[in-house]
């Protein structure tokens, strides 16, 4: 068992190791991320558990997939970067305002969350973020192609 959780470790090392290395992100940009998402994961559990909702493994799961994805997200952004050759100015103009989106997505959630905590009350708007990045990159390719 301990040399599963070994090789285990090391696997998890290792695709951190390379995803850091060729998307081209800094460790720091990415563990501030990193850090949001879990906060914002672990006080939705508590906001969930003080309005009563149901808090099953599933929802759980789903939720941490979510997470997982806009990590992914991140990451890719970066790898796309890396592809298209884009110079030190042109990452600054495009990743500056997706990171920022990002980043405020994850405070907003955050801060609703902590509202609920508080008041027992569930805001009713939800910002997907994902929208709004996807939006702004078809706006930057539609302007790069005119």
């Amino acid at each position: 068992m301990e040399f599963i959780e070994k090789v285990l470790t090391n696997v998890i090392v290792v695709v951190i190791g390379f995803l850091l290395s060729y998307s081209g992100l800094t460790k720091e940009i990415v563990l501030a991320y990193i850090m949001l998402l879990s906060l914002d994961y672990i006080t939705g559990i508590m906001a969930s558990y003080k309005v009563c909702d149901e808090i099953t493994s599933n929802r759980m799961i789903r939720g941490l997939f979510y997470k997982i994805s806009l990590l992914f997200v991140l990451f890719g952004l970066g790898f796309f970067a890396k592809m298209v050759m884009m110079d030190t100015e042109a990452k600054e103009i495009f990743f500056i305002p997706i990171l920022i989106m990002l980043g405020a997505g994850e405070l907003f959630s955050l801060v609703a969350n902590v509202h609920c905590i508080k008041t027992g009350k569930r805001h009713k708007e939800e910002i997907v973020v994902t929208d709004y990045i996807l939006k702004f990159i078809k706006k930057i390719i539609d302007k790069l192609g005119a």
